[in-house]
């Protein structure tokens, strides 16, 4: 467990941090232990995961928040299972591939600037605001159906396509191409 601008709270012997704010730094945690047991509050922060694991700690988007993924393969790939909520907006960034599995129930926009799995229909938040997939990264649907609406801008990660799926996946909200944006 690493960064800057953290504030933790809580503890005792094997229960871990009770609370973890980030405000306007960043925090890396290479384990799911690492975190602790309780909520992460992101509040112009940026949490980065490293591990090929689960990450089941619940986030609250009180401001801005940012996910990063810095995995040198991309068959290592964090899984992030607990609920994201809050009012706040998601931005995904780094090298490696994110997978969104929890219900998340936040209601800002999200902007992807990485490859993010999604396996939960609810995984982009709530289809209020909608996300945009920025040249260079890529949604991979995994087989479920969201209801999200998409923007897509570009060719996706390696020109490989801003929008995949696997097995029977669907995306019943719009998608608007906003570029040359294969599919």
């Amino acid at each position: 467990l690493g960064g800057t601008n953290n504030t933790t709270t809580g503890g005792g012997t094997g229960t871990g941090l009770n609370t973890i704010e980030v405000t306007g730094g960043a925090l890396s945690a290479g384990t799911d232990a690492s975190l602790g047991t309780g909520t992460v509050t992101l509040n112009g922060g940026k949490l980065i995961v490293t591990g090929n694991q689960t990450y089941d700690n619940n986030i609250d988007l009180a401001g801005a928040g940012e996910l990063q993924s810095l995995t040198n393969s991309e068959s290592l790939q964090p899984r992030l299972s607990g609920i994201i909520s809050g009012v706040g907006n998601l931005t995904t960034s780094g090298s490696g591939t994110i997978t969104l599995s929890g219900n998340n129930t936040y209601t800002g926009t999200t902007t992807l600037n990485s490859v993010v799995g999604v396996d939960h229909a609810n995984g982009l938040g709530s289809d209020a605001a909608g996300t945009t997939v920025n040249d260079g990264a890529s949604v991979v649907i995994l087989g479920v159906t969201i209801a999200e609406a998409l923007t897509i801008t570009g060719t996706g990660r390696s020109g490989g396509g801003a929008l995949a799926s696997t097995g029977t996946s669907e995306v019943t909200g719009a998608v608007t191409l906003a570029g040359d944006a294969p599919v």
